[in-house]
């Protein structure tokens, strides 16, 4: 159930056409060179990474590993995982493992299982930019590592900045409801939609739909390949 959450806040048209249509398009994206170091900064915190062969290995790795040292002296990155089948809250190593939450919604209720990597008890983890899109990507894991950590924030690490999240329980629940609403159709909040439609309006969607997304995104590409945007 994480990982589908995760899908549909990523991508949400890959995840609708998946989930209602069976169709899984190959979705190899063009990454920006911050995003690939950010993915090197989380690997690295997982084990040993190979950086590759000359200069350019080596500024990677003392780039990547002066950003690790700054981020272990400020918190200690962990794994939360909601273990189907545990009853008690436990430690092993750095995974804390916890029971399923189950999470009341206005029709029964969804019981959560899963995974949540590189959050911490000083708040979740985010590798990706102080803005909405960026947080979205994190958004289902910092909600549930708020509730089960007790400290409700997102530590973006690329600004050093600490975002307070109030009220998690209440978010997760909507966030839920919108999940079961985008298995029904598709949502709207693509990554270059998401800041336009939640914070600065009809003007600035309009922009962003005439413009595109500024990175290659096939799966943007082969749905409007084959119908027209409504405006």
């Amino acid at each position: 159930m994480l990982s589908e959450l995760r899908q549909l806040l990523k991508h949400p048209w890959q995840f609708y056409l998946q989930k209602a249509h069976g169709i899984y398009l190959d979705r190899t994206l063009q990454e920006t060179f911050a995003l690939q170091k950010a993915k090197l900064l989380k690997q690295s915190l997982e084990g040993p990474v190979d950086f590759g062969p000359g200069m350019i290995g080596k500024a990677l790795e003392i780039d990547i590993l002066e950003k690790k040292e700054e981020l272990l002296a400020k918190c200690t990155p962990v794994t939360l995982e909601l273990r189907e089948g545990s009853r008690e809250p436990k430690w092993e190593d750095h995974r804390y493992i916890v029971p399923p939450l189950e999470v009341p919604l206005e029709k029964g209720s969804v019981v959560l299982t899963g995974t949540i990597h590189q959050t911490s008890r000083e708040g979740m983890l985010s590798f990706r930019p102080d803005t909405i899109a960026g947080s979205l990507q994190v958004w289902s894991d910092a909600l549930i590592s708020s509730i089960f950590f007790g400290c409700p924030h997102l530590r973006i690490l690329k600004e050093d900045r600490v975002r307070s999240i109030e009220n998690p329980e209440k978010h997760l629940a909507a966030l839920l409801e919108y999940f079961l609403i985008a298995l029904r159709c598709p949502s709207p909040l693509l990554s270059h939609w998401t800041d336009p439609i939640l914070r600065k309006g009809m003007e600035a969607l309009e922009k962003a739909r005439l413009q595109g997304p500024s990175l290659e995104d096939p799966v943007y590409d082969w749905v409007v390949s084959r119908t027209e945007l409504p405006t």
